[in-house]
């Protein structure tokens, strides 16, 4: 906050037809100070214009014109008008309006929105991995904007990337809330590319990794080779290994990586978040071993992998994969972008009621998919069918379908697993369970800490689950003892109001409390149930 000299409680000043009067801001502090709209400084008291509600410092209020400091923007200094008189369209951001304060530089025919004046000359987004540049005007080059998808003047300002050829964006749409962390990196050095690798190479085919003490050897399974290893469970995505390339420590500990994952980066952007995230490696037991949910498939992050963070944000790394110009298998004429909108998934018609992120085409406007179908893997392999099952985009036949594993009906036109020589088709529910966020031998602890283990649900009968009282169809189940759980809703509830005579379960029926004692609708008496 500044202390300035104050001639006159009222001032004209001849470029500005209305007066300005001086204003007292008693609240002490610069955290309270009144910034000036020109040099943007902070000032106790300072001149106001009542009519078109900006303030002027007693330095800018006495210029003649009233110029703005142009900053690194504009060599010369810029004359302001607190509102055009005609349409114009701003050098720095290419938009025509007559509502904005405009500053002008007459000999260079060059005119501004006051607010681009201040425009960041080089900043990070979480749309690109590198940094992007102002530039006025943006130059020759055909530029479309990689966060709004459209057309980019060149003969106006923008920014662009100087690693990637053709890479611009709309000023506008770069200094967006949701796309800039806010960051000015004009003058900090450029990080060293390598402090964000996840590892380090020690010899031909073998890596340190970060997040494990002993080397890496990178191994390539062939059919029908090491079926132990095949059906091991990624340490990252915990995923199954099958026949992709994977790292296995050469201390023959149980860490295994698939070679993809072992190339995910320490640090990432993901356009469903500001700010950047940082790669973590966690063993945690907390309840069911969730650490949130992830912001874009809106399913639970669990403690037995990798997972990205930026504050209280979680993203899993299968969805952090997925970014901008992702083409799917499923839709493959054009690149998919990540969206934020609440139309429904193509497939499997889920809104966005628990997450608005989806990737949608450029081109089809009616084409969005989920974060959770993203994820599917495209080949498994199941204890049903000898063969591997592929994943089957769906169809429009008439036949009827019917899962092999539920013994339901399915819907041909959603997405199911199917075996081409055994003609078997799978709902992909049944096929994955939660196997996909659940590594095998994993333990955590839930309320009264009663310890759980992830096993493997590949006994000759199924068991009963002690809660819904169903047969465990899933790949996995979770057991306590001698007791078995076939979902982790089943363990989060299996603390259960029962009645003792009709029979219902609280969620069946609303309870309702009568004297202080739960009660179903029909005031039976209810009894309580646990482990």
């Amino acid at each position: 906050m500044l202390l300035a000299t104050y001639p006159s409680k009222k001032i004209k000043n001849s470029s500005h037809i209305h007066p300005f009067v001086l204003q007292h801001h008693y609240v002490p502090g610069p955290k309270y100070a009144i910034n000036c709209l020109l040099c943007r400084k902070g000032f106790s008291k300072i001149y106001y214009c009542e009519t078109c509600r900006f303030h002027l410092c007693p330095t800018c209020v006495n210029q003649n014109p009233l110029s703005a400091d142009p900053g690194k923007t504009h060599e010369h200094p810029l004359i302001f008008f607190s509102k055009s008189r005609f349409i114009f369209t701003c050098d720095a951001c290419g938009v025509g309006d007559v509502r904005s304060s405009m500053c002008m530089c007459i000999p260079c025919c060059f005119a501004i929105h006051l607010n681009c004046v201040t425009l960041p000359r080089v900043i990070c987004i979480n749309r690109h991995e590198h940094r992007i540049s102002l530039r006025l005007p943006l130059g020759s080059g055909n530029w479309s904007c990689r966060v709004c998808r459209k057309h980019v003047d060149k003969e106006y300002g923008g920014y662009s990337c100087l690693t990637c050829s053709n890479y611009g964006v709309h000023s506008k749409c770069a200094i967006d809330y949701r796309v800039w962390d806010r960051i000015e990196l004009d003058g900090v050095p450029e990080e060293d590319p390598e402090e964000i690798m996840p590892f380090k190479v020690v010899d031909e085919g073998a890596i340190k990794h970060f997040c494990h003490e002993h080397n890496l050897r990178l191994t390539v399974l062939e059919e029908g080779e090491d079926v132990h290893l095949r059906n091991k469970q990624c340490s990252a995505c915990v995923l199954p290994i099958y026949s992709d390339p994977c790292y296995i420590c050469t201390h023959h500990c149980d860490f295994i990586l698939h070679e993809v994952c072992a190339n995910f980066l320490k640090k990432k952007r993901h356009p469903a978040y500001s700010r950047r995230f940082t790669l973590s490696f966690s063993q945690d037991d907390s309840h069911l071993g969730r650490c949130g949910d992830c912001i874009c498939c809106n399913q639970p992050i669990i403690n037995n992998g990798f997972l990205y963070k930026s504050g209280n944000y979680r993203i899993d790394v299968q969805c952090a994969s997925f970014q901008d110009g992702y083409v799917h298998a499923s839709h493959p004429h054009s690149e998919l972008v990540v969206l934020e909108n609440y139309k429904v998934c193509s497939n499997c018609k889920r809104d966005g009621s628990g997450s608005y992120f989806k990737m949608g085409c450029t081109e089809c406007e009616d084409f969005n998919l989920c974060f959770r179908c993203l994820g599917l893997p495209k080949v498994v392999e199941h204890k049903y069918d000898k063969h591997p099952l592929s994943l089957c985009y769906g169809d429009n036949s008439a036949s009827e379908y019917w899962c092999d594993i539920c013994e339901t009906r399915l819907d041909p036109r959603k997405w199911y697993y199917t075996c081409r020589e055994g003609n078997s088709t799978l709902h992909t529910h049944c096929v994955l369970g939660e196997s996909s966020r659940y590594r095998l031998g994993y333990t955590f602890t839930e309320d009264w800490d009663k310890k759980f283990e992830v096993v493997s649900n590949s006994s000759v009968t199924r068991p009963h689950c002690h809660v819904c009282k169903s047969r465990c169809q899933g790949p996995i189940l979770f057991k306590f003892k001698d007791l078995s759980f076939c979902s982790s809703k089943c363990v989060d509830g299996r603390v259960k109001w029962i009645c003792r005579d009709c029979g219902f379960v609280e969620g069946d029926l609303e309870p309702i409390l009568v004297h202080n004692v739960i009660s179903c609708a029909k005031y039976h008496s209810w009894y309580r149930i646990e482990l």
